[in-house]
């Protein structure tokens, strides 16, 4: 069962807000740069809401690669193991 303690509903409420402005500033400044409604007033706020959830999906999808082992024969450098980080 996921923890929703009130610092992480809060820091998610303050992020979607924020984003949300973002998104509208971007649709307005795109608005006012252009003169009329286009694609690209279209893709502003598109963009700016994707930049916004790349931490949390880049948070909750984690992967941790750490060295493992000796370095091989002939390398300077030991293999790398790749696991995803488990939530406690």
């Amino acid at each position: 069962m996921p923890d929703y303690s009130l610092h992480k509903v809060t820091a998610m409420t303050l992020g979607s807000i924020c984003s949300g402005l973002g998104c509208y500033g971007a649709f307005e400044f795109a608005h006012k740069l252009e003169g009329s409604f286009s694609y690209l007033v279209i893709a502003a706020p598109v963009v700016a809401l994707t930049a916004s959830l790349i931490p949390p999906l880049a948070e909750a999808l984690a992967v941790r690669c750490v060295p493992e082992g000796p370095p091989l024969v002939g390398r300077t450098h030991p293999s790398w193991s790749c696991r995803v980080l488990q939530r406690e």
